[in-house]
């Protein structure tokens, strides 16, 4: 048997340095590595959920965006309507006020008398029926009177605001309506009041 000589520990420690150092060399690679990987790890979770959070806050955006247009859009119709509601009064206002005036206004039995006259030269005379508003229906009986036109038949018309409708003998109807030249300037109307009302 062999014999150890000296101290056993000094030995010892010679023959596991070497071992103990690589074995603490291995452990600390180890860590260094999982510290890495754990990094890594942390790192790419971090950039995912930021990607995450990214998208949803676009799309949030996006959401809201496209409420805030639709908001939009239905504030702007909501405002249009609102206009259009009170445009259309304004003007049934007008022609209420304007049917009120119309019989005391010199320049409406002038209109009359001029249309009625129109009628009766291109058509040779052969006017059969005029049809006018309840309130006008005196004065036309009048103009006609004056135009040596008397026989012709008068029919009143609640939805008439003045001015008439010619019937000729051949069946052609003439039609010098306030309500047919409204209907005519009617879009040019409601763009003047409009911009007079809304546009500064």
């Amino acid at each position: 048997m062999a014999k150890v000589q000296g101290d056993p520990r000094r030995f010892a420690d010679t023959v596991l340095e070497k071992p103990f150092k690589e074995a603490l060399a291995r452990v600390e690679e180890a860590r260094e590595a999982g510290l890495k990987l754990v990094e890594e790890a942390y790192k790419s979770a971090l950039s995912a959920a930021r990607k995450r959070l990214e998208s949803r806050v676009e799309e949030a955006r996006e959401r809201l965006q496209g409420l805030k247009s639709k908001a939009d859009l239905e504030v702007r119709t909501e405002a249009e309507r609102v206009k259009d509601e009170l445009v259309s009064r304004l003007i049934e206002e007008a022609l209420a006020e304007f049917r009120r005036r119309k019989a005391g206004m010199e320049s409406y039995r002038q209109y009359l008398e001029r249309v009625l006259s129109s009628a009766a030269g291109e058509s040779g005379g052969s006017v059969a029926k005029v049809l006018c508003a309840p309130e006008d229906e005196e004065i036309v009986r009048e103009v006609l009177g004056k135009l040596g036109l008397d026989g012709v038949s008068v029919e009143a018309v609640d939805g008439i605001y003045g001015g008439v409708v010619v019937e000729l003998a051949e069946g052609a109807r003439l039609d010098y309506t306030v309500n047919n030249i409204i209907a005519a300037e009617e879009p040019r109307l409601r763009r003047a009041v409009k911009r007079a009302l809304f546009e500064a």
